[in-house]
């Protein structure tokens, strides 16, 4: 297993990785995820026919994963009992996916994705750095379903760092 992740990504993320058995490639900072999506697409044709990757920007299985495991256990786990999802989103496939199923069982249910102020594709902006790994790539993934999302809510950085600090107190 190879793992592709740009150099601001934290130590703890690669040392889980490390962990898990990958070999870790970590790219230039200043390159981005568009110079880590290069090299990861380089490593993949560097193993032709041994290579496989889960494509998970783009990858509609990554959406139905969601569709079927995620989103009827968020129906389960509340007792039908939800009416919104507000959440980040990376690939887009768990929001999108979750919504697709939660508004099956309600027509109603509301999706309202956030993304960092500094860089708030959904409302136009362009891509631009900010501090919150995991969300908000700087380009739209084909597998976040704008049309789905009610809102989109753009967040600081720095308030979600301290929110998130205050949380896991």
């Amino acid at each position: 297993t190879i793992q592709v992740i740009p150099e601001p990504y934290s130590v703890e993320r690669r040392a889980l990785m490390l962990a898990m058995g990958a070999q870790v490639i970590v790219t230039k900072k200043t390159d981005g995820i568009p110079g880590a999506l290069k090299v990861y697409e380089e490593a993949l044709d560097k193993l032709g026919e041994k290579g496989w990757s889960p494509r998970q920007f783009d990858n509609p299985a990554n959406i139905q994963a969601h569709v079927e495991h995620t989103g009827p256990e968020i129906w389960e786990q509340t007792g039908g009992q939800i009416d919104c999802i507000v959440a980040g989103y990376g690939t887009g496939g768990s929001i999108s996916g979750i919504t697709k199923f939660l508004r099956s069982k309600n027509p109603n249910f509301k999706a309202i994705a956030v993304e960092p102020m500094e860089a708030s594709l959904l409302n136009g902006d362009q891509p631009g750095p900010h501090g919150i790994q995991g969300i908000s790539p700087p380009f739209l993934p084909d597998n976040i379903r704008v049309e789905e999302m009610d809102e989109v809510i753009r967040c600081p950085t720095s308030e979600a760092m301290a929110t998130a600090r205050a949380l896991a107190k």
